[in-house]
């Protein structure tokens, strides 16, 4: 689920809390019982039993025999020490990595991508940090159509452009990036990205990190939202929030602020 990107520890709360949010049984189960482990404390025996209780609880008609394999591999997946529960709040992007990329001779758009890749290089880092505890400075990238049409959409680029054909291979050609094989991209720019200077924003929003790069160079439209801090393009000019999610937390917090005001004008509240 896009909001739960690199946020697996509310996603497995949802989960335990709610029942299965989308079909993708395999993907839930695992991120269920690394819960059970890392956030509850259950040994190997009783995850066993929670899980198969979950499952009686939330799939139709729910057989053992028809499930068997499908829980003993996650079980036996969720033992490994590397198997945790990623959740990474935000990604920091320094001066010197916006100057570099901003500064080439390129259509913004190829820039948006390689601020996309960019991005996607450090949640990997970061992410093999929490599993393994080491860094690691790869810089690949490998992926079939749908992860390239992956970061295409982070990026916000439009539909019409072929990430592949028009970008990859002209990024290939200026020597920014290195065609390998099966997918395989070695993404050598970002050897001139340094982690130097100011931090100039925080990434938190995984899926639209192009609309980072549009409110950095003050693209028509980008704001920051009132509430959750993070850029969209508004609709309106008198739009503010990004999300009706956000709207209403505002308010919430508007109202409870309200409220404590009064109590404290009655002298309920000491």
């Amino acid at each position: 689920m896009k909001q739960y990107k690199y946020n697996e520890l509310a996603y497995a709360e949802q989960i335990y809390k709610n029942g299965f949010q989308t079909n993708s049984l395999m993907v839930e189960l695992r991120l269920l019982a690394l819960y059970y482990k890392d956030i509850l404390g259950l040994k190997p025996k009783q995850r066993k039993i929670e899980l198969y209780k979950f499952c009686k609880k939330y799939i139709p008609d729910f057989n053992e025999a028809k499930y068997y394999s499908l829980l003993n591999s996650v079980l036996r997946t969720v033992t490994k020490k590397n198997q945790k529960l990623i959740t990474i709040e935000k990604v920091n992007v320094y001066q010197d990595e916006l100057n570099y990329i901003l500064g080439l001779d390129l259509p913004y758009n190829f820039k948006k991508v390689m601020f996309a890749f960019l991005i996607q290089i450090k949640l990997n880092r970061i992410a093999n940090k929490i599993r393994y505890g080491k860094e690691n400075n790869n810089i690949s990238f490998r992926g079939g159509n749908a992860k390239y049409n992956n970061i295409k959409n982070m990026a916000n680029i439009p539909i019409t452009i072929k990430i592949n054909d028009d970008i990859i291979y002209f990024l290939a050609k200026e020597k920014l990036v290195t065609i390998m094989y099966n997918g395989l991209i070695k993404l050598d720019y970002i050897n001139n990205c340094k982690e130097v200077g100011n931090i100039v924003i925080e990434v938190k929003n995984y899926e639209d990190i192009g609309w980072y790069l549009d409110w950095l160079t003050n693209q028509p439209k980008m704001v920051l939202c009132e509430e959750c801090n993070r850029p969209f393009r508004k609709k309106t000019n008198k739009q503010t929030y990004c999300s009706d999610e956000c709207f209403n937390n505002h308010r919430k917090k508007y109202k409870a602020k309200k409220e404590r005001e009064r109590r404290k004008r009655l002298g309920v509240d000491k």
